[in-house]
């Protein structure tokens, strides 16, 4: 078993395969707070595809660079809330679908992690708003009758 900081307080405790000393290849990384770690590993660092769960319940599966979220990946939360689209050193980018837990769907562009650009919302009633989002602001053209400030709300949060 090999021990060492990936970005976290506390060292968490590594099973899995190693070259000149390192976490290589394959392995978990499970950290003393309950997050966890299975994937593939590079230098020491999450690299490649693998999966990520917190003691939240809260969990990522996709690809990863130097220990950050990057490429393609999906996010769900314990609320039933889920994100699948792109990341970027560990934000939400580029293209992606925020699916609310009650079914209301935003697909539409992000950027450091928040919507950003041309987005659409789809309610479960077929209610639609497509509009912008810019500095957090989302302006909409309504097609149907509804906005739920709530979910804009969630949609803002950043995944762990």
């Amino acid at each position: 078993m090999i021990s060492l900081l990936l970005g976290c307080d506390a060292a968490p405790e590594y099973v899995g395969e190693s070259k000149d000393g390192k976490p290589n290849g394959q392995g978990k990384f499970t950290w003393p707070d309950g997050k966890t770690y299975v994937g593939a590993v590079a230098d020491g660092k999450r690299e490649g595809l693998g999966t990520a769960t917190w003691p939240n319940g809260q969990k990522y599966v996709g690809e990863w660079k130097s220990d950050k979220r990057h490429g393609r990946g999906t996010v769900t939360w314990p609320s039933g809330d889920q994100y699948a689209g792109g990341f970027e050193n560990g934000k939400r980018s580029g293209r992606g679908t925020f699916t609310f837990a009650e079914g209301t769907t935003y697909v539409g562009e992000f950027k450091d992690g928040k919507p950003d650009g041309h987005g659409t919302f789809a309610f479960p009633d077929g209610s639609k708003h497509v509009g912008d989002f810019k500095d957090g602001r989302f302006s909409a053209e309504i097609v149907g009758n509804r906005m739920n400030i709530s979910s804009l709300d969630r949609l803002m949060l950043d995944p762990l």
